[in-house]
């Protein structure tokens, strides 16, 4: 995927950028446990970038964890 962004002053294009976007996607028990080799301990999976616990119908987890 790409992004393209444009600055516009007074009706004219005075500049660009255009940028490519990656996405990975991983399982929850993979992420689990790429952290767990980071040296990170996660302290929460929140759902959908609220501060309520992740379940099977959440879109997004948002994943709490600290080095150390």
């Amino acid at each position: 995927m790409e992004i393209r962004a444009d600055k516009w002053v007074d009706g004219a294009n005075v500049a660009r950028e255009v940028r490519t976007l990656s996405m990975r996607m991983y399982f929850h028990a993979e992420l689990l446990l790429l952290l767990e080799a980071a040296g990170f301990a996660v302290a929460a999976v929140e759902s959908d970038h609220r501060p309520e616990p992740a379940t099977a119908d959440s879109d997004f987890l948002v994943y709490i964890a600290r080095r150390g």
